[in-house]
């Protein structure tokens, strides 16, 4: 599930009309807990994928 979440926001973020749309993410089948570690993962791995500093 992360990876493919992961491909989604690539996408999002370099699509041209990005400016456009929203990623709406239902979590109601998981934890609220087990919803942040899978976009705190997400997230970590596409800064260290673009080797961004923060």
């Amino acid at each position: 599930m992360g990876l493919e979440l992961q491909e989604v926001i690539k996408n999002l973020v370099t699509h041209r009309e990005k400016a456009k749309m929203t990623l709406l993410i239902d979590n109601s089948n998981i934890s609220a807990e087990d919803a942040d570690l899978i976009l705190s993962n997400v997230a970590m791995n596409l800064l260290m994928e673009s080797e961004l500093e923060v």
